[in-house]
């Protein structure tokens, strides 16, 4: 029975369309519709990883206005919120603390956050695009409200994100069915979610992780170090958010180490000047698009100006911070936990334990490739590059906040290493494929896609 089955699903893929109907149907139609339900479960909510201040500067840049140091939110997008709520809890029930009655004639302060664009430090890129495309959509249907729009481009983000992680680990000759698997699974880890239902600059995320998990397969398994791609990578990438920079870094330090190594022992020595210019030469670029970003907009604004929300997530340190550092060094491997931002649609028993299988996998991913020992160089370089982004994503983290004013963060959220997770997925992808067992992949996928279905349906808890 199931031999015959799948020479079913062989003689359909082998039809003329058969691969990309289906890729378009678990990479495109599915999420959609999967971030559609979550979105209408929301109610219109806002997010509580400061959504308000995201819709913010896309309203703003969207209305040619970039926001700077003490600027408020525009008051279409304070009346917004507080119409619509700040978080969704479970029973579909708008929790609203600090926020003014809805169509009341009340001061920005009052509002959450006071009110106040406390991101404005981020780049432009992301929210120039969401914005654009979402007034261009509320102005063509009057009936869509800009906030509705803007999350609706979110999951543009996602599926276009989806499309990239598969040509990435086609690049890493994964095979179509272990790419179709892990990539079909993307949608039912946690720290996705928020990125396809709200507006943040994490919702491209994996559109740009996939960029890095491409370049990976590029400098590693191909030896290919042309820079003209690997560079709009990387600007496209830390114009969106800075902290996206870590990846790089993570990837280039590999690159440079392996090449050092290669020079040292005579062996390539040219290919390993190469490996070391290209890895410079990325990082050079990444520096200075977000050191320079941030150059511009510590000299606009009021000097004088001090977040409402500071000491919110962070504490102060006296003395030496090593045990603040070393207590969120591995918050990145934690991958599975639930950010908090799932507004209640994780009230099950079945959700509980989609989230231990996940643990399994995005934990154990870089190591059960790396124990495998297949003997392939670039896989090793992968494993490498994988487990020193997840080190390094909290520790550059912690490291600025405490540059910046003496503090550090409790917890590191996991969001901050969202672009390391097409590099774990690959490292899965392919223990997977080194096993023969596709099914495995498609198991754990099809599992994610029942109970984040059932929970987001809000049908009995399983």
């Amino acid at each position: 029975m199931t031999r015959q089955i799948g020479e079913k699903v062989k003689s359909f893929l082998n039809m003329q369309g058969g691969k990309a109907l289906c890729i378009v149907l678990l990479l495109v139609v599915v999420p959609s519709l999967y971030y559609g339900l979550a979105l209408k479960a929301y109610g219109g909510t806002y997010s509580i990883y400061d959504e308000q201040t995201h819709m913010g500067y896309a309203w703003s840049v969207s209305h040619g206005e970039i926001p700077a140091r003490g600027d408020l939110l525009p008051d279409e997008i304070l009346d917004d919120l507080s119409c619509s709520g700040w978080r969704s809890i479970s029973d579909k029930i708008a929790n609203t603390p600090n926020l003014p009655a809805c169509g009341a004639d009340t001061s920005a302060e009052q509002s959450l956050g006071a009110g106040e664009q406390y991101n404005y430090f981020h780049p432009p890129l992301y929210y120039a695009i969401t914005g654009f495309l979402a007034r261009l959509v509320s102005m063509l249907y009057s009936e869509i409200s800009f906030a509705q729009a803007a999350r609706a481009v979110s999951v543009i983000w996602m599926v276009a994100g989806l499309l990239a992680m598969y040509a990435a680990l086609r690049k890493w000759q994964v095979n179509f069915s272990c790419s179709l698997a892990v990539c079909s699974l993307v949608p039912y880890i946690p720290i996705f979610l928020n990125t396809g239902t709200a507006v943040t600059n994490d919702a491209p995320g994996l559109l740009c992780g996939a960029g890095m998990l491409w370049l990976a397969a590029r400098f590693f398994r191909e030896k290919n170090y042309h820079l003209l791609i690997p560079l709009i990578i990387v600007v496209f990438s830390c114009m969106i958010k800075g902290t996206f920079a870590f990846s790089i870094f993570a990837l280039c330090f590999i690159l440079v180490l392996h090449g050092l190594i290669d020079f040292v022992k005579a062996n390539q020595r040219r290919t390993a000047v190469k490996e070391m210019v290209a890895a410079c030469a990325c990082v050079f670029v990444a520096l200075v698009c977000v050191f320079g970003w941030r150059f511009i907009q510590s000299h606009r604004g009021d000097a004088s100006y001090v977040p409402a929300i500071t000491g919110t997530s962070t504490a102060p340190v006296e003395g030496l911070p090593i045990g603040e550092f070393l207590n969120t060094l591995m918050s990145s491997f934690d991958l599975s936990t639930s950010p908090g931002s799932l507004r209640g649609l994780d009230a099950s028993v079945g959700y509980s334990g989609w989230l231990s299988l996940l643990q399994i996998v995005m934990l154990g991913a870089a190591f059960f490739l790396y124990f495998q020992n297949d003997g392939v160089c670039s896989h090793k370089l992968l494993v490498y590059s994988t487990i020193f982004g997840l080190l390094l994503s909290p520790a550059l983290v912690q490291i600025m906040q405490y540059m910046g004013d003496r503090s550090m963060f409790v917890n590191v959220n996991i969001r901050y290493s969202i672009m390391m997770v097409p590099f774990v997925l690959c490292c899965w992808a392919l223990t997977v494929q080194n096993r023969k067992q596709p099914w495995i992949a498609w198991c754990v996928s099809g599992i994610g896609f029942i109970v984040c279905f059932v929970s987001v349906l809000g049908l009995a808890p399983l």
